[in-house]
């Protein structure tokens, strides 16, 4: 077996750093989920460009679905300090990545236009949490999830 930071082995300083990278970038990403929700939820025409039209119904489901988010994104944040897990990001990065799909389906069946940055940044959400939740399960194991 070939010893780490040799050639098809990554070093154990580069694991770190990538490690280090993930965890950052998860932090980073739950924050901006929980500011976005909060955004969003103040200020609709974020999501929706021409939020001025937009009454009743289709905008309440959207500034909900919003509310959801960044509360969820507060219990996920709690969850890993208090359990020190890693599933629930998981299960949070492919609820975003849905999302970010989700938003364009939605602004087509309903006719109105959906800003293609709030899906960007949903999937990006999204892959910073299963990329989070990959560096845990390798650094920990699968035993240990």
């Amino acid at each position: 077996m070939p010893k780490p930071g040799s050639i098809g082995q990554p070093s154990i300083e580069c694991d770190q750093v990538m490690d280090n990278f993930a965890r950052f970038n998860f932090y980073l990403s739950v924050w901006l989920s929980i500011a976005g929700g909060i955004l969003i939820f103040n200020r609709p025409e974020f999501i929706v460009p021409d939020a001025e039209d937009l009454f009743g119904p289709i905008r309440n489901n959207l500034l909900f679905a919003a509310l959801i988010l960044a509360i969820n994104q507060v219990i996920l944040w709690f969850t890993r300090y208090t359990r020190n897990e890693s599933r629930e990001a998981l299960l949070m990065g492919l609820l975003f990545m849905l999302v970010s799909g989700g938003l364009q389906y939605y602004g087509r069946v309903n006719g109105i236009p959906v800003n293609h940055w709030c899906s960007i940044a949903a999937f990006y959400v999204g892959m910073s949490h299963v990329l989070f939740f990959w560096s845990q399960s390798r650094k920990l194991g699968p035993e240990n999830l």
